[in-house]
Formats: C-alpha cells, sequence, structure tokens
C-alpha cells in the first residue's frame, strides 16, 4: 500500500519528476555521445530510409493512480514507428527526429475493478539522431492524447479523452529489436472522477515482417 498523499501536490511532484528523469537521461546519453563516435551524430542525411522498420510489441507498467492509495499493475500493446518510418505518412516526422506510437494502455486504478483503458497517439521526440536503422538509441521526451474508456462501478463507464507526457530511453538490440523504459503521466479527470496517474513502464517489440 502507498500512503495516501494530496492529490494536487503529487500531480506536480510527478510531472516535475518526469522533467528532471527525462533531463537527466539526456545528459548521460549526451556525455557518452562525447567520448564514443558510435554514439555521435551522423553529419548529413540523404533522406528516409526504406529499410526503417516498424516495431510490434508489449509493455508492463506500475505505479500510481492520485485519488487512489493503492499500487497499480498494468500493461499494454503499441506499434512504434521510428523518424524514417514515419515519414512514409507524416515527413515532417522525419524532419523533426521524431516518432510516432499507436498502443492501446490498460491500467486498475483501484482493488474494486475500476479501470482506465485507452488507445494512444504519442509523438516521441529523440534527443539523438534515430533517423537512421542503424541507431543504437536515444532519450526522449513524448506528448500524446488518447480516447479513454473508464470503469466507474460495476454496471457503470464513461469515456472521455486523456492527455499524456512521458521521458524516457530507447535502445537498439542486436540492430534488430527495441527496448525501452519511461515514465509516463496520464490526466483524466471528467464528471467527477479522477483517474490521472503516474506509472514507471518497460517495453520491448520486434521489427514487422512487411
Amino acid at each position: 500500500m502507498f500512503p495516501t498523499l494530496n492529490k494536487n501536490d503529487f500531480a506536480q511532484k510527478s510531472v516535475l519528476a518526469l522533467l528532471v528523469f527525462g533531463c537527466l537521461l539526456n545528459f548521460v546519453s549526451l556525455s557518452r555521445a562525447a567520448t564514443n563516435d558510435r554514439l555521435s551524430r551522423p553529419k548529413s542525411h540523404l533522406g528516409p530510409s526504406l529499410d526503417s522498420p516498424i516495431f510490434l510489441g508489449l509493455y508492463g507498467q506500475g505505479g500510481l493512480a492520485f485519488d487512489y492509495d493503492v499500487g497499480v499493475l498494468g500493461g499494454g500493446a503499441f506499434i512504434l514507428f521510428r523518424p524514417g518510418s514515419a515519414a512514409d505518412f507524416m515527413n515532417f516526422l522525419y524532419n523533426w527526429n521524431t516518432g510516432f506510437i499507436i498502443q492501446a494502455d490498460y491500467l486498475p486504478v483501484s482493488d474494486e475493478d475500476q479501470y482506465i483503458l485507452s488507445a494512444d497517439a504519442v509523438f516521441r521526440k529523440y534527443f539523438q539522431d534515430m533517423r537512421d536503422p542503424a541507431a543504437l538509441g536515444s532519450t526522449f521526451v513524448g506528448l500524446g492524447f488518447g480516447a479513454s474508456k473508464v470503469q466507474v462501478t460495476a454496471n457503470s463507464r464513461q469515456k472521455y479523452w486523456s492527455l499524456l507526457a512521458e521521458a524516457g530511453r530507447e535502445w537498439t538490440l542486436k540492430e534488430k529489436y527495441v527496448m525501452w523504459v519511461k515514465l509516463q503521466y496520464r490526466h483524466y479527470n471528467h464528471g467527477g472522477y479522477n483517474y490521472s496517474n503516474m506509472t514507471f513502464q518497460v517495453g520491448a517489440g520486434i521489427p514487422l515482417p512487411w
């Protein structure tokens, strides 16, 4: 069980922790890149790479819902388009070194069968160049929105929009697979129900075969 906290104070501290986490990860990555030529950014680009993979994967998450005093565990599935593959339908993402994620996110928020289920679209900004399919990884921050459904009671559900922010680190494993860790903050407060939450997530994926 987690201690009960004032929800406004906890939300403010969570957002601050998210920003600090992202800044620390970026600082560490930039420090490594300064002493490792393999992690340095390419000096030029010829355009989007047709070999840039699209990843399909799963993730687990754990954290705390602001209005409840219990720890929560959940998970989800994602499709990750790195900048090279995102350029196929949103070319500006390649220019901005930004990825695009579609995810389905499930998180129970209490011991009474209450949960929030969301279909999300997330824009992920990388701090190291991820347009090359051979990129080793990068820290990132992201912003997104979701169409969310919450279970209020056994016979009552509610649907509304939610907003989310993320900060974390993404790796390429064996030049083929993807793995990431991140902190995610989701804001959902509608109709008198606050299902806002902060979670730590670990995810992994494989390239789609087509």
